[in-house]
């Protein structure tokens, strides 16, 4: 995601990961039949330009790549929605590519994947 609000092509790195993802989730599923396997999509960072068109695209791949292998999506870009305080670039003082999750972040992740697995 960082690459596309960087500049890079957006079409060419969605595609290059939709790929990538399909790749992986076949491989797992070829070498780990019965093995539990759950992702997540991404949560938006408001703070950074264009992460609101962006995110939503990547999470419709992921949405329709986990889809087709049977894998539930743990949905933390719901779980972040609205809520502040969940981001380190949130913080006074935060650099522009703090992007990762404060621990209450994580907390909210966890609750996402707990109810993707019920």
């Amino acid at each position: 995601m960082l690459r596309i609000l960087k500049g890079a092509n957006a079409g060419q790195v969605l595609s290059e990961f939709q790929e990538n993802f399909t790749l992986i989730l076949q491989s797992l599923r070829t070498a780990l039949p019965n093995a539990r396997i759950v992702v997540s999509n991404l949560y938006t960072i408001p703070q950074i330009h264009g992460a609101d068109q962006v995110v939503p695209v990547f999470n419709q791949i992921v949405a329709g790549v986990a889809s087709a292998f049977n894998v539930p999506v743990a949905d933390v870009y719901s779980a972040f929605q609205g809520r502040h305080g969940l981001l380190l670039i949130e913080r006074p003082g935060a650099a522009p590519d703090e992007v990762h999750p404060t621990n209450a972040g994580y907390h909210v992740m966890a609750q996402a994947f707990e109810a993707a697995i019920r």
